[in-house]
């Protein structure tokens, strides 16, 4: 009722009672003005393990669709290739894409499964993909900084396969890559998925 995950410049001031209580005059309801409304429109992001994009473009768009996201991150999306059939088949008429293929990375040369991450975001949004210092060998991301209704935002989305790498090695890359991030002046989203237990 309190809307306590929203940033706070975009909560309500008041409860938002059912209109049985609200009648009964507990508290007036909730008035935001239609104007705040739309200045405070927040990117809806989510993130799943698709263990596979193939086949899978109808359950996929469907849930882009029936949630109205925004940006839309794929783990183990099993695609082989730089735009594959399979990443085109998942992307509805208005989304753009970036990814990247298993093959394009040593951890998806070491594994027979698993791996590749997609990374789907509206139109209405300027994406440019960012360049990194190191290609990790531990994991594989995309990294995109975004700009939407005059806000900007960086989404990182990894994706750590098992195997036998350290964990230090892990976390020595990790840390080159958000120092990196550091230097934007901008919210930085980190999501993703890994098959390891850390």
């Amino acid at each position: 009722m309190l809307r306590l995950w929203r940033p706070r410049r975009t909560r309500n001031n008041g409860l938002c009672l059912p209109k049985a209580e609200q009648n009964a005059g507990y508290r007036k309801p909730c008035q935001v003005p239609r104007q705040q409304r739309l200045l405070s429109r927040q990117l809806t992001l989510a993130t799943l393990n698709a263990r596979s994009i193939r086949n899978k473009s109808a359950t996929l768009t469907d849930v882009l669709s029936s949630h109205n996201l925004d940006v839309f991150a794929l783990t183990e999306s099993w695609h082989e290739r730089d735009d594959d059939l399979a990443v085109r088949m998942i992307r509805p008429a208005g989304y753009r894409s970036f990814d990247a293929a298993r093959s394009s990375s040593g951890v998806g040369l070491r594994k027979q499964r698993g791996s590749g991450v997609v990374l789907l975001y509206k139109d209405g949004i300027t994406a440019k993909r960012l360049s990194f210092s190191i290609s990790p060998s531990t994991f594989e991301l995309v990294g995109v900084s975004m700009t939407f209704a005059s806000s900007s935002l960086v989404v990182l989305v990894i994706y750590r396969p098992g195997g036998e790498v350290a964990d230090s090695q892990f976390y020595d890359e990790l840390t080159v890559i958000l120092k990196q991030l550091a230097a934007y002046s901008c919210p930085v989203v980190v999501t993703g998925d890994s098959s390891t237990s850390t």
